[in-house]
């Protein structure tokens, strides 16, 4: 485990900060892949077997990229834990999504999984209460970049959001229900294809300090890929309006 990469951005005597990169898994799936966030955790900080998940607090999905928080004594697990549960955690993530928004709102709308697929989440009456807010922070030809923020933390929550209201993250390959069409030209069709996961981001996180009682806030650039295929879009859209006049 000592071979796999990982960027912490802060370290004291009772937290981790992680910054995930593209590919990372949090624990063991049903393949046996050694190379997770936990068995890193457990080779470099092995009194953490002591704790719910290693210490590990939330997740992000094995191709969502950004910040992450470990707990490494009991104590401070137990007091991150209740500001998760009391909402008192702030998380922001920022995504590419279909579609274009008039302005940005909010999607209350319950989620469970879906009994036919083990790792596939859906929007059920009957499901946990989830709740994800959305705002524009630009505007390309086909896409959207956007910013979110958590109100709840259930699996999967901000993709299946935004299915649900027909703004797919754009590379998710569980989720996105559309494909490169006809509609699209050559360029764009080119520029869809290179993208090898979802466009989502955990960007931002702040919590209050377990020791300190003090906040403490991180931020965290996007990724090469991601800024790749944002600076793509926008040539498009420049290249496309000059064709067009």
């Amino acid at each position: 485990m000592k071979f796999l990469d990982i960027n912490i951005i802060y370290e004291d005597h009772y937290i981790i900060v992680i910054n995930k990169f593209i590919n990372m898994k949090i624990h063991e799936s049903f393949k046996f892949d050694k190379l997770t966030l936990m068995n890193f955790l457990l080779y470099n900080y092995p009194y953490l077997e002591s704790l719910p998940r290693c210490g590990i607090l939330h997740r992000l999905d094995k191709n969502t990229t950004g910040l992450l928080i470990v707990a490494k004594t009991f104590f401070s697990y137990n007091y991150l834990i209740n500001q998760f549960k009391n909402k008192l955690i702030m998380r922001s993530y920022v995504a590419v999504v279909y579609g274009s928004f008039i302005t940005g709102g909010i999607v209350i709308a319950p989620i469970v999984k879906c009994f036919k697929k083990n790792i596939f989440m859906n929007v059920v009456k009957e499901g946990d209460n989830a709740i994800t807010s959305y705002r524009i922070l630009k505007k390309f030809l086909y896409f959207t970049l956007i910013k979110l923020l958590l109100k709840t933390g259930k699996t999967h929550q901000i993709r299946v959001h935004m299915q649900h209201i027909n703004h797919n993250i754009l590379g998710d390959s569980l989720y996105d229900k559309f494909t490169i069409n006809d509609f699209f030209d050559k360029n764009l069709k080119f520029i869809l294809k290179i993208i090898k996961r979802q466009l989502l981001h955990a960007n931002k996180l702040i919590i209050k300090h377990p020791y300190t009682n003090k906040y403490m806030m991180w931020n965290i650039s996007l990724t090469d890929d991601f800024n790749d295929l944002l600076i793509k879009l926008e040539l498009y859209d420049s290249y496309f309006s000059c064709v067009k006049y």
